[in-house]
């Protein structure tokens, strides 16, 4: 049996204000290890916020 595993992670910081940003951003990093191939471990991009990235998705 064979299987492939993208894993997102994000790190808590001041910047968060609420765990669904928390949460957001490592979905974000999730989506971004699916989309870059197979078997990748991939973090949200440091300094950048939740919201941020929901703005940059929708320009």
């Amino acid at each position: 049996m064979k299987f492939s595993i993208g894993i997102g992670i994000a790190a808590h910081g001041p910047h968060l204000t609420d765990a669904g940003m928390w949460l957001h951003e490592a979905d974000m990093a999730l989506y971004d290890a699916k989309s870059t191939g197979r078997n990748r471990v991939t973090s949200a991009r440091p300094g950048v916020k939740a919201c941020e990235t929901l703005s940059a998705e929708f320009e």
